[in-house]
């Protein structure tokens, strides 16, 4: 019963946002940052949080672009040697360490826990 219960718990104290505490968990914020944004931040490219804990962003690649996921807590950029190789669509980079997408839609994941990009060909 112990384990059901401390389930119970956590789903609670995750669907009211704390962590047994009158304090709220505070939601990290992603955005994507690339050629097409200028490198900037910019309003419709923050990253989605799903219910699974990853963030993602459709994009629409209409000729080649760059791009990296951008932490601003942090100040810090997420490229290339982030990517999970294995389980991404196929990508190029530059001496920037860059994300250089061809002509497509993608789905790019940034997955928070271990700070890893997936990018889905759609």
């Amino acid at each position: 019963y112990s384990d059901y219960f401390k389930l119970k718990y956590e789903t609670l104290n995750k669907a009211l946002g704390t962590s047994g505490s009158a304090e709220p968990e505070e939601t990290a914020i992603y955005y994507i940052r690339a050629d097409f944004t200028n490198w900037e931040i910019r309003d419709g490219y923050e990253m989605k949080k799903g219910s699974d804990g990853t963030y993602t962003y459709d994009v629409s690649v209409t000729d080649k672009n760059k791009l990296k996921v951008f932490d601003p807590a942090n100040g810090s950029w997420i490229g290339e040697e982030s990517v999970d190789v294995e389980n991404s669509a196929e990508f190029t980079t530059d001496s920037h360490g860059n994300i250089v997408l061809g002509k497509g839609n993608y789905k790019i994941i940034f997955i928070e826990a271990t700070r890893k990009i997936v990018i889905e060909k759609q």
